[in-house]
């Protein structure tokens, strides 16, 4: 699945390393933020700010599975780094 996360707190180099680091690096797959594909863009929203009672984990994970299978990574590690993991529109 995906080999790292990095949550990134606002205010903290986030932006840099997203625009400058990760992007970049010929070992990571970047999956962006900001994603260019759509169905990430609805996974991470639904991750982050899914009510508790409409939270379905084992769904969640299976496609997002589902659309890592579909991505060529070519043998680099998947990573995603993402803001909105550090707090939610619902606190």
């Amino acid at each position: 699945m995906i080999d790292f996360i990095h949550v990134g707190d606002y205010k903290t180099g986030t932006t840099w390393l997203q625009r400058y680091g990760f992007r970049y690096h010929p070992e990571i797959y970047y999956l962006g933020d900001h994603f260019e594909n759509r169905e990430y863009h609805r996974l991470f929203h639904e991750l982050v700010d899914a009510r508790d009672l409409d939270f379905d984990g084992t769904s969640l994970e299976k496609r997002f599975a589902d659309q890592l299978d579909k991505e060529s990574a070519n043998g680099r590690k998947i990573g995603v780094s993402r803001e909105a993991l550090s707090q939610t529109s619902f606190i």
